[in-house]
């Protein structure tokens, strides 16, 4: 079931992944099931005050896919849940210091914007409104007080 990205206890009917939110990123989920060359390139996203609530892909009708925030310890399809929740990055893959994000278990779907504030994960097409859609800003984040 899917969870608000405020409360893993929190049940929502649409897509949560609220685009004002950070999230921090982390080694990959799915990291033993990748090739070697590839391990390196692999990322999951986790919410940064809640460690358990996960970034993940998910249909709700075979063929739109959104991202959504789901649990680590009781994720919906949990066959699958470590690859919907890992993605390929690809630096200046369309910009010069932005970022791409690709499907790990679905090959040149990548993570866009969508024109009502969700985030999609769509096959490639190579057009320019696609690679602004699927470009992304990186920072770096700190709690660490120096």
């Amino acid at each position: 079931m899917p969870r608000d990205i405020m409360s893993p206890l929190i049940l929502s009917d649409v897509p949560n992944v609220n685009l004002r939110k950070q999230f921090v990123a982390m080694p990959c989920l799915a990291m033993h099931k990748l090739p070697a060359d590839r391990q390196s390139q692999c990322m999951s996203f986790v919410h940064p005050d809640k460690p358990e609530l996960f970034v993940r892909k998910y249909s709700r009708d075979s063929h739109n896919f959104y991202l959504e925030t789901d649990v680590d310890y009781s994720p919906r399809n949990p066959d699958t849940f470590e690859e919907d929740a890992s993605f390929y990055i690809g630096r200046n893959s369309y910009f010069h210091g932005y970022f791409t994000f690709e499907s790990v278990n679905m090959p040149d779907q990548f993570m866009r914007h969508t024109g009502d504030e969700k985030i999609a994960v769509a096959l490639f097409q190579d057009t320019e409104e696609f690679r602004n859609a699927a470009s992304w800003a990186v920072t770096e984040h700190s709690r660490r007080r120096t």
